[in-house]
């Protein structure tokens, strides 16, 4: 499945997520994905990827549960939540800023062999 850590929008992230999903988990398609989140809308996937709603931190809680991120893949899905809906230069900047320590925290140096 994508990383989360290769995004900086949410929705892109999701948009890719779903398809992965979609090809690797038969069994667990967008319906069932809103089903386990408690949400009853069918269009509420379409319009987030569309932009016309946005995603809150429960929600991205409870999507994280239900397509098992682990605990520091949820805190950036929902730093990324807030980067993206970030409304001033300065806070875009913070969310970054967080985004990019939680990044820099997950790179794993290999060894020759």
């Amino acid at each position: 499945m994508i990383s989360i850590y290769e995004n900086q929008d949410y929705r892109r992230y999701l948009k890719d997520m779903l398809h992965d999903v979609k090809k690797e988990r038969k069994a667990l398609s967008q319906r069932a994905i809103l089903q386990k989140m408690g949400i009853s809308s069918s269009g509420f996937i379409a319009n987030v990827l569309a932009g016309r709603s946005n995603l809150t931190i429960s929600q991205v809680q409870k999507l994280s549960k239900v397509i098992k991120l682990s605990k520091a893949e949820t805190t950036y899905f929902e730093l990324l939540l807030h980067f993206n809906h970030a409304k001033s230069t300065e806070e875009k900047t913070e969310f970054y800023r967080r985004l990019s320590e939680q990044k820099r925290s997950k790179v794993k140096v290999l060894s020759a062999e």
